[in-house]
């Protein structure tokens, strides 16, 4: 839309207004809206569908398990892993193995240098 009023000169003050407009007639087609209502058990009504997203958007679970415990559970899985992957990479930097450095930004240069340094 920006780019045709660009085009046109008739100005792009109201492309993004238009563009969710254009997007909104795309996605509200009458076989989308019916696969929704049925994905969502609200046509034709289907009573477990119902209550599963009630007590997903309550918090609880399907076997009456908080999800705040859930997610207590799942961070603290990701968090074990985590260690483990900082704990063998400790081991391969003890056995010589070569290592780089995580979220810094290193040149091809700069590689190379330290390369030649640590072969001297």
């Amino acid at each position: 839309m920006t780019i045709d009023g660009m085009m046109t000169s008739t100005g792009t003050r109201d492309s993004l207004l238009a563009s969710a407009f254009a997007a909104e007639r795309k996605a509200f087609v009458p076989h989308i809206v019916r696969k929704t209502f049925r994905t969502t058990g609200i046509f034709p009504f289907n009573r477990a569908v119902v209550i599963a997203r009630a007590k997903e958007n309550l918090g609880v679970g399907d076997d009456a398990t908080p999800v705040v415990d859930q997610a207590r559970a799942a961070a603290a899985e990701v968090i074990r892993a985590s260690r483990e992957r900082v704990f063998e990479a400790a081991e391969e930097i003890r056995l010589g193995e070569a290592s780089v450095q995580r979220a810094v930004l290193h040149s091809p240069e700069a590689l190379l240098e330290q390369d030649r340094e640590c072969t001297a």
